[in-house]
């Protein structure tokens, strides 16, 4: 099934647990958008060059992520969580 098309400005906010940022890369491609931020749970830690989520399938706020996002030029967001 193609995906629809939406050709703005794209934030994305990738997840350790569910959706990681190069497939989100392909479904913003895929609708004709193009990626102007990109910023990642804050649950996720650096452990020696890996990311790996300190509480995996607990996805917190992303309040201020969003609102960065925002600021960065995205005009539509594409978010990856726990539950996807």
């Amino acid at each position: 099934m193609p995906f629809p098309r939406f050709p703005k400005k794209f934030g994305i906010l990738s997840c350790e647990c569910g959706t990681r940022e190069p497939r989100l890369r392909q479904i913003v491609e895929g609708m004709g958008g193009t990626v102007v931020a990109e910023m990642k749970c804050k649950r996720m830690v650096d452990l020696g060059g890996r990311f790996r989520c300190e509480k995996p399938g607990v996805c917190p706020g992303q309040a201020e992520s969003v609102l960065e996002l925002r600021k960065s030029g995205a005009e539509m967001l594409l978010i990856g969580t726990c539950g996807d």
